[in-house]
């Protein structure tokens, strides 16, 4: 197998896994240029996560967050609000996510931690190595696929199937109705855990989505709990891109540290009094 047919089937095996379980695993960072190989995937994308709302980084904030909707409120004589896209529950898909300024990542970010129904596509189109998606939103989503090293005839369409949400359903019964479960180790969130940290993972939130990625892979093939093809599996699409992102947040941050700007411009860079 080619790197750029490993590559297909990794991001293709993400897709299933996203459609399965969504309410968990956040949504994937879409690493390609605009051409054939990407207009596959995101018809792939559709087919299986249903309709997707598009984003801008140069949205306006209300249609965001919603505000007065001035047609209907002239046309009915009553105050009346249209929703934002990020108040209404479904798929995103944020294009050109390697420019979306740091104010547009935070209020992404916290919607996602609110909005457990809302799953994010970030659509990176960056040339450099330099330009990615925010770390703020990467961290938060499952999957990271790069299709820079699959070729066209490489990009073949996956079968035209919904996976079913089968863990969607189970997991929003009430906890009063849930069967009781006794509390045992679970040796995929320790492997998990413990790969994480040799791999030099500082965020808790990817450890986390690797173990829905392997439950979510364990039920898809027909078992309870995840063996180690599962946990094997969650390590090559959670874990393996996660460094990356690691990098990516600590660059970023030290950066604003150096681009700060001094909060007193009038103060004297010599530490040593007026008198000297």
């Amino acid at each position: 197998m080619t790197p750029g047919q490993s590559a297909w089937a990794n991001a293709c095996r993400a897709l299933d896994l996203l459609a399965a379980n969504p309410t968990h695993l956040r949504g994937l960072t879409l690493r390609a240029r605009s051409g054939p190989v990407r207009d596959i995937f995101l018809d792939a994308l559709t087919r299986r996560v249903g309709p997707i709302r598009k984003l801008h980084p140069a949205m306006p904030r209300d249609a965001l967050l919603g505000g007065l909707d001035f047609a209907e409120t002239l046309a009915t004589g009553q105050l009346r609000e249209r929703p934002g896209l990020l108040d209404q529950p479904g798929t995103l898909l944020l294009t050109m996510a390697e420019r979306c300024p740091p104010e547009l990542a935070a209020l992404i970010a916290a919607k996602l931690d609110e909005n457990r129904d809302l799953t994010l596509i970030a659509l990176d189109e960056g040339a450099e190595p330099d330009e990615t998606a925010p770390p703020s939103l990467t961290e938060r989503l499952a999957f990271h696929v790069s299709l820079d090293t699959v070729g066209r005839l490489e990009a073949k369409p996956p079968p035209h199937h919904r996976p079913k949400n089968i863990l969607g359903e189970r997991e929003r019964v009430s906890p009063s109705r849930q069967p009781r479960r006794q509390c045992r180790r679970n040796p995929a969130i320790e492997d998990l855990t413990r790969l994480a940290a040799r791999l030099g993972i500082d965020t808790l939130r990817l450890p986390q989505l690797a173990v829905h990625a392997a439950r979510a892979n364990a039920v898809l093939h027909g078992q309870e709990e995840p063996d180690t093809d599962d946990i094997r599996t969650a390590a090559e699409l959670v874990l393996a891109p996660a460094p990356a992102i690691c990098r990516n947040r600590t660059n970023s941050s030290q950066s604003r540290r150096m681009t700060a700007p001094n909060p007193n411009p009038r103060a004297r860079t010599n530490p040593c009094p007026r008198t000297c």
